[in-house]
């Protein structure tokens, strides 16, 4: 059985993941190629040197602008390798930091990277070798093809060895087709900060910027979470947790889709109980499980919890349906399509809440327009958020102040929305009825005729709207301009018997004409095609949850809590494991077998003695206390070896950021942290 339900975990994994990942990676294959591509005519356009009597000739450099998701960084290098490689010229290097420390380092990793190991000049340490080698090649009659050399994290390099590497660049450039590629992560600005003047001159700087990390991840957000590929839809808790993580760590995408990529794998693992059911569904398969299957779904958790939620009428259903062979699989198989049918229309109405947020100029109303932390909000609340915040009494935030504003936008804008809405819909039907699951059923008939009325409401009030704009343009500006004419002659008339009826004199005629406005044909119409956006997001804005109404529903959604998992705290588990090494490291399992106490690391003794101090620890007293925990001579002599392992601990401890050095005393460190920082 164990073996089993393991079989059916894996294949449920690869279910959930499997058509996420292949799009992903699809689009991750398509990301900044336009810019990849321009970087290769740049490359192209300044391969042939320049003519000069100078020892030193211009040497291009195409800067690329990367931004600061360093995650991402790996693999938009290895694309833009790849495109280079493919497009121009297979003689590319890649220069990172942490290989090359000093200009000698740097010129001897971009000649093993660009002589081939079969030819003679490998093992070159300088560029004088590879000029020798590229003047070979164009001897054996091979095309003159450049040589790129890829600098990645432009910041992490040294200042003058990085400007040394370009003067010799630049001086062999004659005989060397050598172009840079520049990866900067904060601003094209650093190159004249950091580079020397010398450097600066001899460069050829083209600007190229890669696609914002937000447009890449509303693009794999809305494959993965938006459309068929996502069996499971995830939960307010994990989405929004997703979305901070995102927003406010480091903006990486790979980090986004590694703790989307760990939800539907727990999710997976946690429907271990019922993952044969879970496969069945998910595959649409004719074949009934077996009656294990539905033996273990009732014996669940969930199922009780479903079981007692459920009114009267509906508990009956269900156990009549599970008394027979077959009823059970059947109220499921009817409960699958309809989830399938509202998470299509729910991303429907998410995307019309998007051109909408999109449309309205005012902020005000809360709502973001990054797409996935708008889909988070609205999975969090559905259309509850319409009548503002429960928190709020004045309702003035969500949906409810969105509307608001949207019925003062212009025409064209009102009705492009309108267009947009209704263009949704209709995509909404078209994904629906393309699913084979769906096929021939009652269900999927009521939701496509309610789709199509309310596509045919919406565009009814975009034509109203149109009409009305041309018919009563002239007729409004008539009526405005007599209640402006009486209005004002009410207003001469009026004897100055105070400031404040004074004023309220003056304004009247903006007043009549406000009120004009309000009744014209046109502020009629726009209200009623923003009622007619409001019916659609009150019908269909319906989000998932683990408390949905259908069996199947909380089967389906994950919503657990996975903040500590995809952030994690680092200090929180130093400072647990040198307080409790014995339980962190589990040493006392370990002691279990021979009987003998394992000791605590030194690390870990040197940090208890420090919790026990002030917030002035002298050293001279803290290493009799450790000689006394740790020596092991009985005269309580110290010995080098003592002092050695004081003296690696302290600095362990210093390394850190537990304590500090400070002169206010002498021979005293400032410890940083306290017992109770769990």
């Amino acid at each position: 059985t164990t073996t089993t339900a393991t079989t059916d975990t894996d294949k449920l994994i690869e279910i959930i993941w499997a058509p996420v990942e292949e799009g992903i990676n699809a689009i991750l294959a398509k990301q900044n190629l336009k810019v990849y591509n321009s970087i290769v005519e740049f490359a192209q356009g300044s391969a042939m040197p320049s003519e000069s009597s100078s020892a030193y000739s211009e040497l291009p450099a195409a800067v690329l602008l990367t931004g600061i998701n360093s995650p991402d960084h790996v693999h938009m290098y290895e694309a833009l390798v790849t495109c280079l490689k493919q497009s121009l010229t297979p003689y590319v290097a890649t220069l990172r930091p942490k290989d090359c420390g000093s200009l000698k380092a740097m010129m001897k990793n971009a000649c093993d990277q660009i002589i081939p190991e079969t030819d003679n000049g490998k093992g070159a340490v300088d560029f004088h070798g590879l000029q020798w080698w590229y003047e070979s090649r164009a001897e054996g009659n091979h095309a003159a093809e450049p040589v790129v050399i890829v600098i990645e994290d432009f910041e992490g390099f040294d200042s003058a060895a990085l400007s040394d590497f370009a003067v010799v660049c630049s001086s062999h450039r004659k005989t060397v087709p050598i172009i840079l590629v520049i990866g900067v992560a904060s601003e094209a600005e650093a190159l004249p900060r950091r580079l020397s003047r010398r450097a600066i001159t001899l460069l050829n700087v083209a600007k190229f910027r890669v696609n914002p990390s937000s447009q890449t991840l509303t693009d794999v957000f809305d494959l993965a979470l938006m459309s068929t590929a996502c069996r499971c839809p995830l939960g307010p808790r994990s989405l929004q947790q997703l979305c901070d993580s995102f927003l406010y760590n480091n903006l990486s995408v790979a980090t986004f889709v590694r703790g989307l990529k760990y939800c539907m794998v727990q999710h997976a693992v946690a429907s271990e109980p019922y993952a044969e059911v879970l496969v069945w569904l998910l595959e649409g398969s004719a074949t009934v499980p077996d009656p294990s299957a539905s033996e273990a779904l009732q014996e669940t958790s969930l199922f009780h919890d479903y079981f007692e939620s459920l009114p009267e009428d509906m508990a009956a259903l269900y156990t009549e349906s599970a008394e027979t062979e077959t009823g059970l699989w059947e109220q499921l198989r009817r409960e699958m399509v309809e989830e399938i049918c509202r998470h299509h229309c729910f991303v429907a109405a998410v995307r019309c809440v998007h051109a909408t947020v999109v449309a309205v100029p005012n902020e005000s109303h809360g709502l973001s327009p990054f797409l996935p932390s708008l889909y988070a909000a609205c999975t969090a609340r559905g259309f509850a958020t319409i009548e503002g915040d429960t928190a709020d009494k004045s309702g003035s935030t969500g949906l409810d102040q969105l509307l608001k504003y949207a019925v003062s936008l212009d025409r064209p804008t009102v009705e492009r929305l309108l267009e947009v809405v209704a263009n949704e819909l209709d995509q909404c039907i078209v994904t629906i009825l393309a699913d084979d699951r769906m096929q021939d059923h009652e269900h999927v008939a009521s939701v496509t005729c309610a789709l199509k009325k309310s596509g045919k409401h919406v565009r009814q009030a975009a034509s109203a709207l149109s009409q009305s704009s041309a018919q009563s343009s002239s007729a409004s500006t008539a009526a405005a301009a007599a209640a402006v004419e009486s209005a004002a002659a009410q207003a001469s008339t009026v004897v100055a018997s105070g400031p404040a009826k004074r004023r309220r004199a003056l304004l009247s005629p903006a007043r009549a004409t406000l009120a004009v406005r309000a009744d014209a044909p046109f502020t009629k119409a726009r209200r009623e095609a923003v009622a007619s956006l409001k019916g659609v997001l009150h019908q269909y804005l319906r989000p998932p949850s683990t408390t949905s109404s259908t069996l199947v529903g909380r089967l389906l959604c994950f919503d657990s809590a996975v903040a500590k998992t995809l952030d994690g705290r680092p200090r929180a588990h130093i400072h647990r494991a040198l307080s409790s090494p014995q339980v962190y490291f589990r040493l006392g399992e370990a002691a279990g077998s021979s009987g003998a106490r394992i000791p605590d690391p030194d690390t870990a003794t040197l940090y208890q003695l420090v919790l026990e101090c002030g917030k002035w620890v002298n050293l001279h007293d803290l290493l009799k206390s450790f000689n006394a925990q740790v020596g092991t001579n009985e005269s309580a002599k110290l010995t080098r070896k003592v002092q050695a392992q004081f003296l690696r601990s302290l600095s362990e401890l210093q390394y850190l950021g537990l304590i500090k050095a400070t002169k206010r005393k002498a021979d005293h460190v400032q410890r940083l942290t306290t017992a109770n920082t769990l």
